[in-house]
């Protein structure tokens, strides 16, 4: 059998995809100890696989190719709106009210596990794909589908988990004065989910013209962009310790710049903070703002930060 490609103009989305996401792991994989790298390194991979598997099915002439590869992109394209949603909750970690939003993920978490089993068995109830319609498209061979009734349930699935990562990622930057920040993430979920909705309303079906896959991908390299090159990353709160957290004592975490970028409980009742604001002084002394005047005030000496 000799293997042949073919080569059309709708390859270059999915080939992008691939692109874009081989050179995001390429500068995330060595600064993945960094709070919600990992997480970051699944949404971008999960997205380059799905963009990948999608080039498969285009450039591929056989029939039974494209619907192999049809039914397995399910199931990176159902894990990677979870690992949004995965590094929204693990980028926030240790703020308050993410518990409805995990509880949001683990439910998402049940449809997700039956959509891969679905793809991994090739969907013998047609409840994903209902049938694979082969298509002439001027010489090349196109394939389309019809979907089945499990395919909104797939939709809404990616809808709701990259749509729940964009609030969780807005809120926390909002919180942390870093509403420029906000820009990109809404950016990034544009990019995402807007190819599944022009896909679904304007050629349901269409394979050979799935933007879906680098839709996500290029979303991913905007996150990282945004959020990790530009290092609003370092806004994320330090790894801490049950003692830290439960410590009578007052704590406070500061970055290179002078940002609170944690404090245990201790310092939020006793200094009146709020992490992941802006000194309102220099570094070296912080009155607390809660004192009033018969009060004696609360006087915090903090050294300057390491490396300065």
């Amino acid at each position: 059998m000799i293997w042949s490609l073919q080569l059309t103009y709708w390859a270059l989305p999915p080939l992008f995809g691939v692109l874009l996401v081989v050179r995001v792991l390429e500068y995330l994989w060595p600064r993945r100890g960094e709070q919600g790298i990992r997480a970051l390194i699944a949404a971008s991979f999960t997205g380059g696989l799905w963009a990948f598997l999608g080039l498969v099915a285009v450039i591929s002439p056989p029939m039974e190719v494209k619907v192999w590869t049809v039914n397995a992109a399910h199931v990176p394209g159902a894990l990677a709106p979870l690992a949004w949603l995965a590094f929204a909750l693990t980028y926030a970690d240790d703020h308050r009210g993410l518990r409805p939003w995990r509880w949001l993920f683990a439910a998402l978490c049940i449809p997700t596990l039956l959509i891969m089993a679905l793809a991994l068995t090739g969907d013998p109830s047609g409840l994903l794909v209902s049938a694979h319609v082969p298509v002439d498209l001027h010489g090349i061979v196109g394939m389309g589908v019809v979907h089945g009734v499990w395919h909104w349930v797939y939709f809404g699935v990616r809808a709701t988990a990259v749509i729940g990562a964009g609030i969780v990622l807005a809120l926390h930057l909002w919180c942390a004065k870093a509403r420029s920040a906000v820009s990109w993430v809404v950016f990034a979920i544009t990019l995402a989910l807007a190819p599944a909705f022009v896909q679904t309303l304007m050629v349901p079906g269409a394979v050979w013209a799935n933007f879906t896959p680098a839709g996500f991908a290029l979303g991913a390299s905007v996150l990282t962009y945004g959020l990790v090159i530009r290092r609003f990353i370092d806004l994320g709160p330090v790894a801490r310790t049950l003692v830290m957290t439960e410590l009578r004592d007052p704590i406070v975490v500061l970055d290179g710049k002078g940002r609170i970028v944690d404090a245990n409980r201790a310092a939020e009742r006793i200094l009146d903070l709020r992490p992941y604001g802006k000194l309102p002084v220099g570094i070296g002394t912080f009155w607390a703002s809660s004192r009033t005047e018969d009060q004696p005030s609360t006087r915090l000496e903090l050294g300057s930060p390491a490396g300065e």
